[in-house]
């Protein structure tokens, strides 16, 4: 009956360090730093699958991904964007050459 008691302790224990660790893990993924993203200004005629498109030199997303990502880090209800929008793309600043005009 001890060895049992030990043993329900055991996994007790391990199966509380495993559920803190996973939770550690997940909270610190889930944080964005926005601010180390490029910033566009969407032009007429843009769509989130162009911009995909546009940039697909810069990040190594699927298209669905990289609209996923922009509509969760701007708070975009849906994926419809529209000129004059500033938006988030994950893209890191430092990979897009001067060449290429962000937003002001």
């Amino acid at each position: 009956m001890k060895k049992h008691l030990q043993s329900i302790k055991f996994y007790s224990f391990f199966f509380i360090f495993i559920a803190l660790f996973t939770y550690t893990v997940t909270a610190a993924a889930g944080e964005t730093n926005i601010e180390k993203y490029a910033t566009i200004t969407v032009s007429s005629g843009d769509s989130l699958w162009g911009l995909s498109r546009q940039y697909k030199d810069y990040h190594k997303m699927s298209s669905t991904d990289f609209i996923e990502w922009v509509c969760s880090n701007n708070q975009l209800k849906g994926d419809t964007i529209h000129p004059g929008d500033k938006i988030h793309i994950p893209v890191l600043k430092k990979k897009i050459p001067a060449s290429v005009v962000l937003a002001e």
